[in-house]
């Protein structure tokens, strides 16, 4: 499943149904304990989706302005980037080594764009206190200047820029296990980043394909 976050608003979906995590809770419960991970996943996450269907089932919504009018409009938006933000997040990490290594293109546009490192820059928004209250950070690309950059948005806004990556920073994603530590949490996620996922968003943003 690809993801096209600031696609999917031009044409909505009539119903939305929860991704297929690509491991098991097991396999995750060294960086995400199984606890968390379900409460995240199939409860959390299965909401988003109940609210947004419930309300495509009334309203049949094709599409959503940039700047929603009505009290419909402004849900329907925030359950919506509560789905397509964590489709990301879960395909932004995995426990296989295998899938831990970026391409030697995004390898070489980490190190033009990070001269401290992706991780530190990471840690900076977090340190720095950037993000107030639930939000999210986000690896994406710019266009314009043809680097990579950090971005955050508070609770479930979506960014309108090609994305490779995305790290919730909700309590929910980390306080089980990390509690208030959320500098392990950055670390731990860190060490399996799915950089061949990564990798492959990269090539389609580039080759014209986002």
């Amino acid at each position: 499943m690809h993801i096209n976050l600031f696609r999917y608003r031009e044409s909505l979906s009539s119903a939305v149904q929860l991704p297929r995590l690509e491991y098991s809770y097991a396999d995750m419960s060294d960086i995400m304990s199984e606890e968390m991970l379900d409460i995240h996943y199939s409860k959390l996450h299965q909401n988003y989706i109940n609210q947004y269907n419930k309300i495509q089932a009334q309203k049949k919504m094709t599409q959503l302005v940039y700047t929603p009018q009505t009290e419909e409009e402004i849900l329907l938006l925030f359950f919506l980037g509560g789905h397509l933000n964590h489709s990301l997040f879960w395909q932004s990490f995995h426990p296989s080594s295998s899938k831990h290594t970026p391409s030697k293109r995004l390898s070489t546009l980490l190190s033009n764009s990070f001269s401290e490192g992706l991780l530190n820059s990471i840690l900076n928004v977090v340190t720095s206190n950037k993000i107030r209250g639930s939000g999210w950070i986000w690896l994406a690309y710019n266009e314009n200047t043809e680097l990579l950059y950090l971005d955050i948005t508070m609770n479930q806004d979506m960014l309108s820029v090609p994305v490779l990556l995305n790290i919730d920073m909700w309590e929910h994603a980390y306080f089980i296990q990390y509690k208030v530590d959320k500098i392990d949490y950055i670390n731990k996620l860190y060490s399996i980043i799915n950089w061949e996922n990564a990798s492959n968003r990269l090539d389609k943003i580039l080759d014209g394909d986002e």
